[in-house]
């Protein structure tokens, strides 16, 4: 038999004394139960981070064909802000952990997210106008809405509005008639089902040039509204679009709203509508590219109402070139799940 080597009687000898060691202390040498236990949850919180953080940052530029991907993404880009913080709420229990390191990390591209999401943001903002040409309010009745209509009525008729577009428009389709001094032209949900009333106009002026389009999920969900205000004419292209994963249908909405931008013949016009995506989701940053449109100066939460400020900003008046937006806020209290929106834009010269 051959004779073990130094280097054989050197590990012997570290194995052993490891050994020794071990026996007196325990844990040392191997983890315990609760430290297996804790590695596990490091690992499972590690991977939701990631997770979490990812789509923060990134699902907007996930592809929408992709299957399982882009289906997620189109899910969650409209909440990439929550996301991210959500993603610093997860960073700290890390750091609870003792993983430090990695939860300064996350922290930081989290922090980093948010700065890249506000400067895309605010590259998008509309003119504050000065004056109001036309005052619009968009609201979202729902259609599961137990709706008091004699006191929406009332609302409708205070807003002091120049057109009242309404959305899921089946719970007030008694209304046209308790606000008919005010608004008494009106356009949509007449000689229809009830499941097939969309939209409604109600409008001070007339609505001789208008036409409304059906839309993937049905009919009368676009509106093409031509208004004369006293400093020119001004589109008002309302829209109720599809949610944003439905991929194929959603395509199909958006090239409804492209085909009836196409149709103004170079008048400006304002797209107005529940749109079912934020300004920092895929569908609207390439709507608003693609057509040159602008938001309101800070995001307004219309979506849900339970949510308040912490809601999702999903409901729009956007203006084109030419068209700047003076005020704009929120408007509830009657029992939608959306907050509506009450805008006033003005036209600006073409030195503007």
């Amino acid at each position: 038999m051959a004779r073990a080597g130094p280097g054989r009687h050197f590990l012997t000898v570290v194995w052993n004394a490891n050994l020794i060691f071990c026996a007196g202390m325990v844990g040392a040498c191997g983890m315990t139960t609760a430290r297996i236990w804790k590695e596990r949850l490091i690992g499972v919180w590690l991977a939701g981070t990631t997770a979490v953080l990812a789509l923060g940052l990134f699902s907007h530029v996930f592809p929408s064909a992709d299957p399982l991907l882009g289906t997620l993404a189109r899910m969650t880009d409209s909440a990439r802000v929550h996301l991210l913080g959500l993603a610093v709420i997860l960073a700290l229990g890390l750091a609870i952990l003792g993983v430090r390191w990695i939860a300064a990390a996350v922290t930081v591209a989290a922090v980093v997210g948010f700065g890249f999401l506000a400067v895309d943001y605010r590259s998008r903002i509309a003119p504050v106008g000065e004056r109001a040409d036309l005052t619009i309010l968009w609201y979202n009745v729902f259609k599961f809405n137990e709706l008091d209509v004699n006191a929406f009525a009332d609302g409708v008729r205070a807003s002091g509005a120049d057109m009242v577009i309404l959305a899921e428009a089946e719970p007030a389709m008694d209304l046209p008639p308790l606000v008919a001094d005010v608004y008494p032209h009106r356009m949509g949900c007449q000689n229809v089902d009830p499941e097939d009333c969309n939209l409604m106009v109600l409008s001070k002026e007339p609505l001789d040039a208008a036409d409304m389009q059906p839309m993937s999920m049905g009919p009368e969900r676009l509106a093409r509204i031509r208004v004369e205000t006293a400093e020119g004419p001004i589109d008002v292209i309302a829209a109720h679009m599809i949610k944003p994963w439905i991929v194929a249908m959603s395509l199909r909405d958006e090239t409804t709203v492209w085909r009836a931008i196409l149709r103004r013949d170079q008048v400006p016009y304002i797209l107005v509508g529940d749109l079912n995506a934020a300004p920092w989701s895929a569908r609207l940053r390439r709507m608003e590219k693609r057509h040159n449109l602008r938001h309101w100066r800070w995001p307004e939460p219309t979506w849900p109402v339970a949510m308040g400020p912490a809601g999702l900003p999903i409901d729009h008046v956007l203006a084109s070139e030419g068209v700047a937006i003076t005020d704009y806020v929120t408007w509830a209290g009657y029992g939608s799940n959306h907050m509506g929106i009450m805008a006033s834009v003005q036209l600006q010269d073409r030195t503007e």
